[in-house]
């Protein structure tokens, strides 16, 4: 049983808390605006799953319908097109991470990961083969990390964790069964 005297110490810092709430959001000045993106034939950006500003300062956004590139003026979308193997290898984006080399790396849902070099505009496909124990042990990507030794880690959805080793292109995996 809650003690009637803790509960009431507790509510004595709601005021101090929605003041201060109060302050912050004043503080942050009343003329924030808001502008929407319009992409070509007056479309726009769907659900976005995930948001990137690159070292250019450019802002990426992964949807469902692809990755787009936003300049402050344009919008650059990234589709795949099953005629073009130099294309992303899927529209649906999951997960996106800018490396120390300025390499950026997407996640997709059933494409596996992607690299991309924002310079020559090239993408580079790692997709899982189940004949291939140092290929990415599944398509569907949902986390992405770099860590401070430079080292690309890649989650997956039911493929568990997958190490990138950048100078082979090969992975190793770790999963449940090999700890």
């Amino acid at each position: 049983m809650v003690d009637k005297r803790n509960r009431r110490k507790g509510f004595r810092f709601v005021p101090f808390i929605l003041f201060f709430a109060g302050v912050c959001l004043h503080s942050q000045g009343g003329d924030l605006r808001f502008k929407q993106v319009i992409m070509e034939q007056g479309s726009r950006l769907g659900a976005v799953a995930c948001i990137l500003q690159d070292r250019r300062g450019f802002m990426w956004f992964g949807t469902e319908d692809g990755l787009y590139r936003y300049d402050g003026y344009d919008v650059l979308p990234f589709r795949h097109d099953v005629d073009d193997p130099a294309t992303i290898s899927s529209d649906s984006i999951s997960c996106l991470l800018e490396d120390g080399n300025g390499i950026l790396w997407i996640g997709t849902k059933g494409g596996g990961l992607e690299s991309f070099d924002p310079g020559t505009l090239v993408f580079m496909h790692y997709r899982h083969n189940r004949d291939d124990i140092s290929s990415l042990s599944q398509d569907d990507v949902s986390a992405l990390c770099e860590d401070s030794k430079g080292i690309l880690w890649v989650g997956t959805h039911g493929g568990g964790l997958n190490r990138f080793d950048r100078e082979t292109g090969r992975f190793i995996r770790y999963s449940r069964v090999n700890g």
